[in-house]
């Protein structure tokens, strides 16, 4: 689970939009379904994740400066060309050097597919390299169930 956990950063750091130029377009406010994929090599050890985020673009400016400002983490390239966002970074954990590149491509306001690779030298926690995919988009049942809560929460006032 903590591999998980640490990624999840990294993915929203990639989705996130921005306002600048050559920055990724603002996505669509509301709910969204996000459903993760990694595999730690050597081994081949795979996890997974789906879960749901309630996004505003208040909530992305701040994931975008916390994803930024990761302690011992630069980011050594970053660009935005016909709908796809790249960013390529380098941490230091401890004794290990972790180099990141991913590109999210954009589908619209409501949708993005992200894939990622990083490889960690000398390995951290016995995993060398992690290949990653995500994929996030508007959640139609997630926006009925939101629409529901708020319509009841209109009737209660």
């Amino acid at each position: 689970m903590k591999r998980i956990l640490i990624f999840i950063p990294a993915v929203l750091g990639l989705s996130i939009g921005a306002a600048g130029a050559g920055d990724p377009p603002d996505m669509k406010e509301g709910l969204w379904s996000i459903h993760l994929k990694t595999t730690d090599n050597p081994g081949n050890s795979t996890g997974e994740a789906t879960y749901t985020l309630c996004r505003s673009h208040a909530f992305d400016k701040v994931a975008r400066e916390q994803a930024r400002n990761v302690t011992g983490c630069t980011t050594t390239s970053e660009s935005f060309v016909g709908g796809n966002y790249t960013t390529e970074s380098r941490c230091v954990a401890g004794a290990t050097v972790i180099a990141s590149k991913g590109t999210t491509t954009f589908i619209g306001d409501t949708a993005t597919h992200t894939e990622s690779h990083s490889t960690k030298t000398p390995p951290r926690f016995g995993v060398s390299e992690t290949p990653s995919f995500a994929t996030r988009n508007t959640s139609a049942v997630a926006r009925r169930v939101l629409s529901r809560g708020i319509k009841q929460l209109r009737t209660e006032e």
